[in-house]
């Protein structure tokens, strides 16, 4: 399934450093990319990008997946957020595959919450779907 959709990452060369952990930084990444993945159907495209934002008068580092209106299934993703509960609205060819998705979730939450980072997911009708995790800038 991942060979079906394309993945572009964009980032400017001038972003600063994270104040965090660069392995959990990557097991963010990592495992987003894996839900996302696993959400949109095949032919779809994603699109991992980052920037700075200002938030309640502080500066973010955010990490925008977005998908290009395929259909990156935030809902599945946000139930897999909040309980990890089984899999109803998709099936996967493996049960595996799941598992893998599930697991990484619960590990990116911890991961977020350990940085006092937050998870956004907006998917407006018949426009590109965005799931962001922001950071604060010390």
């Amino acid at each position: 399934k991942s060979e079906e959709v394309t993945v572009t990452i964009r980032m400017d060369d001038d972003l600063p450093k994270l104040p965090i952990n660069e392995l959990h930084l990557m097991h963010v990444v990592e495992h987003l990319l894996l839900a996302c993945v696993h959400s949109i159907p095949a032919g779809g495209e994603l699109t991992i990008s980052a920037a700075l934002e200002e938030h309640n008068q502080h500066t973010e580092f955010a990490i925008f997946f977005k998908d290009n209106g395929t259909g990156l299934d935030t809902q599945h993703i946000a139930r897999l957020w909040r309980t990890n509960e089984p899999e109803t609205v998709r099936t996967y060819h493996h049960e595996e595959a799941h598992e893998r998705v599930s697991r990484a979730i619960t590990l990116t939450k911890k991961i977020i919450s350990i940085h006092n980072g937050r998870l956004t997911m907006q998917n407006p009708p018949g426009k590109e779907a965005i799931i962001a995790v922001y950071f604060q800038q010390s």
